[in-house]
Parts: C-alpha cells; structure tokens; sequence
C-alpha cells in the first residue's frame, strides 16, 4: 500500500520524521517547502479531498481536517 501525503503548510523535516515514526506506517509526505510541486498546486489557496483508495476502488472521501487516529484506523483494516 502506498500513502501519499500532501501537507498544506511547511513543517520541519524532525516533525515529519517524528510523524512517521509514531504512524507505524511509512507514508510519503511532500512537504512545501521541499517540492516545487506545490508552487503549482498553490495549497494556501485550494483546498484537497483525500481520498482512500484500495485496488483501483474508491474505499471513502475525506474533507477538511482529518485525525491521523481515523486514517490509521481506516488504512490498517485495508491492510488486513
């Protein structure tokens, strides 16, 4: 399974690195102030949908603020 993760604000690489380390899960996190990517994207001004995908399968949409605990929860039963 792969997570990709698209922060809407710049954090530091020891807060990421502390993330992953507390999810058990090993997400790709872009970071803006890493990626040229988010130049393009214009986060501060788009709002993204995440969205759980499993096998080519729409398994739920999420909007706005999201607790890592219900992301956790939803991808571990993917994983089973």
């Amino acid at each position: 399974m792969n997570v990709l993760v698209l922060l809407n604000k710049p954090y530091s690489s020891d807060a990421i690195k502390d993330f992953n380390a507390l999810s058990q899960d090993n997400f790709l996190i872009l970071n803006p102030k890493d990626t040229a990517l988010f130049d393009r994207l214009n986060p501060s001004k788009n709002s993204f949908n995440m969205l759980l995908y499993n096998k080519h399968q729409l398994i739920n949409v999420y909007q706005g603020i999201v607790p890592v605990e219900m992301l956790q929860f939803d991808i571990s039963h993917l994983k089973d």
